[in-house]
């Protein structure tokens, strides 16, 4: 959506997508997360869980930077491609769904993944509105066992664990892709 909206014709449209992406992109993912959880409920009726209030700020969060990453896929593509498919008769929107996007996609892909592992890593700040994450239950050992070294340690190789899969995941997508392209 937030794609769609800062290419698009109607300039207060693009103009709002563009000061939300840079205001989000200027406040830390701590303040996003206790802003949500602490003042969103103040403002509107809401009742907001931990898990809640962490999905809808991690959201927030991410947003612009998939947005970007994504439109740097569309400018990758060459215009042409869009332009004969326009003159072939195939409406703007679908030529964009169906032949743009998913070659924006796929070469954005790697950025897109490295944007959600970074993701994956603040949710350990989900802990501080007592979402019961890694973070969370490390806290609660240590307030039994006062051993912070032996349980950050391990929360810390808990987390590089699921990275490393990760990135190696991405690492296998991109040679998979590479290959299919050739």
């Amino acid at each position: 959506v937030l794609l769609s909206a800062s290419r698009s014709e109607l300039v207060a449209l693009s103009v709002v997508s563009r000061i939300f992406s840079r205001l989000v992109k200027a406040i830390p993912a701590l303040v996003l997360l206790l802003w949500v959880y602490y003042a969103l409920p103040l403002i509107l009726p809401l009742r907001l869980t931990p898990y809640t209030a962490a999905l809808i700020a991690f959201t927030i969060n991410l947003t612009p930077f998939l947005a970007d990453a994504l439109l740097s896929g569309v400018r990758a593509v060459p215009p042409q491609q869009f332009e004969v498919a326009c003159v072939m008769g195939v409406p703007k929107g679908k030529a964009f769904r169906q032949l743009i996007l998913p070659q924006a996609a796929r070469t954005s892909a790697p950025d897109i993944f490295s944007w959600f592992i970074t993701e994956l890593k603040l949710t350990s700040l989900a802990s501080l509105i007592g979402l019961g994450e890694l973070m969370h239950s490390g806290n609660t050992i240590i307030s039994e066992t006062y051993q912070p070294l032996e349980v950050y340690t391990t929360i810390g190789l808990v987390y590089a664990l699921i990275i490393l899969v990760l990135e190696r995941s991405l690492e296998r997508f991109a040679r998979l892709e590479y290959r299919r392209c050739l």
